[in-house]
């Protein structure tokens, strides 16, 4: 998987639909912070942090929608039908990339990407995002060779690269508009 998903073309048209609110703004500060205090090392001791400030403030995820530790996924949100279309894995950023082998792992977990889309596969997901808490990468199930990749870190002073995490990430995006 090393297609980007999206042309720039396509990155600047979702982007320039998206409006960033205080909250948004906030919540990249804050994320942004967590990097840089090096407080997101550790996976699931930052489940919540990472639920409440990226999912919901930033990327408009219901925490009441959200399904936890179901088929082994970390986070899955349905559409309004009722189906589980989105899976998160996430990693904490000891995991430096996401491509990387996770040692002691079982087949079809030999990295995060590989186990997200194996995850995809058995759950039967559209989409998936994979993130360490830094880097975020969705893949659309439909375009298994592609991938669109977003350092978090690069939203910093650059709204562009927040309209861009927004408008590729948000549940409004995945969930509610099924994306493009």
């Amino acid at each position: 998987m090393d297609k980007e998903l999206f042309n720039q073309k396509t990155v600047e048209r979702l982007s320039s639909k998206i409006k960033l609110t205080a909250v948004q703004r906030k919540a990249a500060k804050e994320w942004l912070y967590y990097l840089d205090e090096g407080k997101l090392k550790k996976e699931k001791l930052n489940y919540l942090e990472f639920v409440e400030i990226v999912l919901k403030d930033l990327l408009g995820y219901e925490v009441k929608e959200i399904d936890f530790e179901e088929g082994n996924i970390e986070f899955s949100y349905k559409n309004k039908e009722g189906k589980t279309i989105l899976g998160i894995e996430a990693k904490g950023t000891k995991t430096k990339s996401l491509d990387d082998e996770q040692k002691g792992y079982r087949e079809g977990q030999e990295s995060a990407i590989i186990q997200l889309w194996t995850y995809m596969g058995n759950l039967d997901l559209e989409y998936g995002i994979a993130t360490n808490y830094k880097h975020f990468v969705l893949i659309d199930k439909k375009k298994s060779s592609s991938r669109h990749f977003l350092n978090f870190e690069e939203v910093r002073g650059n709204e562009n690269k927040l309209k861009e995490l927004v408008a590729i990430f948000s549940k409004e995006q995945i969930i509610d508009n099924g994306f493009i």
